[in-house]
């Protein structure tokens, strides 16, 4: 027996489906098309090695957070990067490859996204 007013209630808590206002996929995904990545050419060059398009797609999006960002390491979750249809276990493999082009350097985290801080300049000196 529950009360008028009772703070535990269960159906005086319920959510009616209609009452939520989500943001249309559709109007995401026409955002989503019209944005572009900057690429540097350094990273470009070392492409042609990458072995998954996972990796690409990682690399890229990692590109894009750094200049939106300005220059600041980011936090890489998964969500955004299942929008482009890379998994977890992806995107673990290609932080892996592009880590060893020198590409990026990833602070590994026990239960938490890695933080990944993109390189822009090669050792040698050149940007």
């Amino acid at each position: 027996m529950t009360k008028k007013g009772d703070p535990f209630d269960l159906e005086g808590l319920r959510i009616d489906p209609s009452d939520v206002v989500l943001v249309p996929s559709a109007e995401r995904a026409a955002r989503r098309k019209q944005q572009f990545i900057k690429v540097p050419l350094a990273w470009f060059d070392r492409f042609g090695v990458i072995n998954s398009a996972a990796t690409l797609k990682v690399a890229l999006h990692l590109l894009q957070l750094h200049f939106r960002d300005r220059g600041r390491p980011a936090r890489l979750g998964n969500l955004a990067l299942r929008l482009s249809g890379v998994s977890r276990a992806k995107k673990r493999r290609a932080l892996v490859e592009l880590e060893r082009l020198g590409l990026i350097s990833v602070e590994r985290r026990p239960r938490k996204s890695p933080i990944v801080t993109v390189i822009l300049e090669r050792e040698d000196g050149c940007s």
